[in-house]
């Protein structure tokens, strides 16, 4: 799942809400943990970092990586330029987002 994270940072926030929510389930089954224990402490304790932080510092990678890929297609792209409104719903976009307040998730641009 993780291999085309690049592919996730596009998804739609409610997509990525419940990948995060499946995430929390499966570390409390593994921790054996009651239902107070908070998901942060889970993720801290476990030592797994939350699946959209991971999903973005892969998708760093990705794109950082993309100049040096000898593949034709791919150096035909354009370069994306984030001043540009149409480029704001490209998979690179979602580097300049950060996730704040699960309960009501909002895809908020950092500025």
């Amino acid at each position: 799942m993780l291999y085309a994270s690049p592919i996730w940072a596009a998804a739609a926030v409610t997509l990525l809400k419940r990948l995060h929510t499946f995430q929390n389930i499966q570390l409390r089954r593994a921790a054996n943990a009651p239902w107070f224990v908070r998901n942060e402490v889970l993720h801290k304790d476990l030592n797994v970092p939350p699946l959209l932080e991971t999903i973005k510092k892969q998708s760093e990678n990705f794109f950082n990586r993309l100049p040096q890929i000898s593949n034709e297609s791919i150096r035909e792209i354009p370069a994306y330029d984030n001043s540009i409104p149409s480029s704001s719903k490209r998979p690179r976009a979602v580097l300049n987002h950060s996730y704040q307040h699960f309960p009501s998730l909002k895809r908020m641009k950092m500025s």
